[in-house]
């Protein structure tokens, strides 16, 4: 056996989710484009309150969990495997 065992460094970043503004990325840009589409293409004023109480409850929910979105996203995306198939 070796005496001195080999140790890596391992930077936060990559343990870190990225968010933006406290939400965490795909959310956050989905939020920002519905936004976008509900006050400049469609004129809805009142949509401001909508993106804004998505915000306000992805961000909850990104403080509680940071990865909630990611499993979620995966979750989706996976293959689902019914009996039978």
């Amino acid at each position: 056996m070796a005496e001195n065992p080999k140790s890596v460094t391992l930077h936060q970043s990559i343990l870190e989710p990225v968010n933006i503004s406290g939400v965490s990325r795909t959310p956050a840009i989905y939020i920002a484009t519905v936004g976008g589409v509900l006050v400049l293409a469609l004129h809805k004023v009142g949509g401001l309150l909508v993106v804004y109480a998505l915000w306000v409850a992805a961000k909850r929910i990104t403080q509680i969990d940071p990865f909630f979105f990611d499993i979620m996203l995966r979750q989706i995306r996976a293959k689902l495997k019914f009996i039978g198939n």
